[in-house]
């Protein structure tokens, strides 16, 4: 015995000519569509409404050890890049310790590039500072070269000691 609601769905797929598989298939979404339209119209879907997504907040992690962290230079250094030239010329950094500089352009664009350390920075062709940093690793000592890849054969050399 067929559904009421399902008679037009039957008379309609017969008027198709619908196979019998397409015919049962069409009368299963008539009869869905029959219960779950109503029960949604009325606000009673809750059930079908997606269940809300769980926050996940980080869980802090300690460890038991510590863990070496660079302390930074007190200060940041003033270094004037004009003349094509580092002023001052020579550079005392701290071993283990972060280096912090500010470089003022001159209008040209430059590199702040010591090699031994991997530190190869450029400066826009600006006249403004631009503050830089570095962590000059742990046993490291002695003088390092300090170039501007652009300017080192027009003599734009220093000095970067570490202490």
């Amino acid at each position: 015995m067929e559904h009421p609601a399902l008679a037009g769905a039957i008379t309609i797929s017969g008027v198709l000519g619908l196979s019998h598989r397409r015919k049962r298939l069409l009368q299963a979404a008539a009869l869905a569509a029959f219960i779950l339209l109503p029960t949604m119209a009325c606000g009673g879907g809750e059930a079908l409404k997606a269940a809300p997504t769980p926050s996940i907040s980080p869980t802090p992690v300690t460890t038991s050890r510590a863990v070496p962290t660079a302390t930074p230079t007190p200060a940041a250094v003033t270094v004037d890049l004009s003349n094509n030239q580092f002023t001052p010329g020579i550079l005392e950094v701290e071993a283990g310790k972060v280096a912090r500089f500010r470089l003022i352009g001159d209008g040209e664009q430059h590199t702040f590039t010591i090699a031994k350390l991997g530190v190869d920075i450029p400066i826009p062709d600006t006249k403004i500072t631009t503050p830089i940093q570095f962590l000059v690793p742990a046993g490291t000592s002695g003088d390092l070269e300090l170039v501007c890849e652009f300017h080192k054969v027009l003599g734009m050399v220093g000095t970067v000691r570490v202490k």
